[in-house]
C-alpha cells in the first residue's frame, strides 16, 4: 500500500484504497449529525462570559460556514482518492481540520476526557475506538506531510 499522504508538486497527495474511502465516507455526516462545534469548545475571553458569548454569537455563521467548506473539500476529494488526487495546501488543511474534528467527536462520544487514555486500558474495544486509532494515524501522516512542505 502507498503513503495515504505525500508531498507532490503543487501540493499534497492523497491516494486512498477503497475500503479506506468506506470508512472516511460517512465522517462529514456523522460530525453534522454531532451538531454545529460539539466536541470543539472555545473560549477567546475565558475571564469574560459577557465578552465570550459576544464573540461566540458573532463568529458563529462564520465558524458554521468554514466548517461547512472544509467538510465539502472532503467529500470532494475523497470521490477522488482512489486514482490518487493533489491537494492544494488549502484543501490538505481542510482535511486536517475534519481529521481533527473527527477525533475530537469521537474522543467525547468514547469519553475520552484526559491524555493517557491510550495506556490505561479503560475503554473496550470498539469499532469507533478503532476509527479514532485509524483517524489518528491519517491525521498524523498529513501533519508530517504539511510540516515538510514548510519552508525552511
Amino acid at each position: 500500500m502507498t503513503e495515504t499522504f505525500a508531498a507532490a508538486a503543487g501540493g499534497v497527495r492523497l491516494e486512498l484504497s477503497e475500503w479506506q474511502i468506506a470508512v472516511l465516507r460517512p465522517l462529514p455526516a456523522r460530525l453534522l449529525e454531532a451538531g454545529f462545534d460539539a466536541a470543539l469548545p472555545t473560549s477567546v475571553y475565558p475571564d469574560g462570559p459577557d465578552d465570550d458569548a459576544e464573540f461566540q454569537r458573532l463568529m458563529a455563521g462564520e465558524r458554521k460556514q468554514a466548517r461547512a467548506a472544509d467538510h465539502a473539500i472532503v467529500e470532494a476529494t475523497l470521490d477522488r482518492a482512489a486514482d490518487g488526487v493533489v491537494l492544494s495546501t488549502g484543501e490538505a488543511e481542510s482535511w486536517l481540520r475534519v481529521l481533527g474534528e473527527a477525533r475530537l467527536v469521537l474522543a467525547a462520544q468514547l469519553g475520552i476526557d484526559s491524555q493517557g487514555w491510550e495506556n490505561d486500558g479503560g475503554l473496550e474495544e470498539s469499532p469507533d475506538l478503532a476509527l479514532l486509532h485509524y483517524l489518528g494515524w491519517l491525521h498524523g501522516g498529513l501533519v508530517d506531510v504539511l510540516a515538510d512542505l514548510l519552508p525552511a
